[in-house]
């Protein structure tokens, strides 16, 4: 279970990356997560392609036979995704968001993420709210 938690983690971290660039006529949120007239965290969950019932979906939380996910945007650029697995022992939680990489001239945008278990393993981004 925990490799089906992950995947669909991982579904969602690509997801998001597309949602924060689309602009919002096209179905994004137009580069701000947080921006409460793209509906926030409630209309973006259905967006991140966890695979679901149709009644698997309800505000901001998603329901499927793997985990219960949960969203907090934490950011215009970052989101978290709660994870309680169905038949696995710890919690999961992914942080996607945009990151400065590189120095100098060949400083840049790009996307990271990272999925911290609950047993205290895993990675954590460093994020920078752009």
């Amino acid at each position: 279970n925990r490799d089906a938690v992950q995947q669909d983690l991982l579904a969602a971290a690509t997801a998001a990356q597309g949602i924060w660039q689309r602009p919002v006529a096209l179905g994004g949120v137009g580069r701000n997560f947080e921006d409460t007239d793209n509906g926030g965290a409630n209309n973006i969950m259905p967006l991140l392609n966890i695979p679901a019932p149709p009644d698997g979906i309800e505000d901001n939380v998603v329901t499927n036979e793997n985990a219960v996910y949960t969203l907090t945007v934490a950011g215009a650029s970052e989101l978290s995704i709660s994870a309680e697995p169905t038949t696995w022992n710890y919690d999961m939680t992914m942080v996607v968001c945009r990151a400065e990489s590189g120095t100098g001239d060949d400083t840049r945008m790009g996307w990271v993420y990272g999925i911290q278990y609950g047993d205290g393993t895993g990675t954590t981004p460093a994020c920078d709210d752009v």
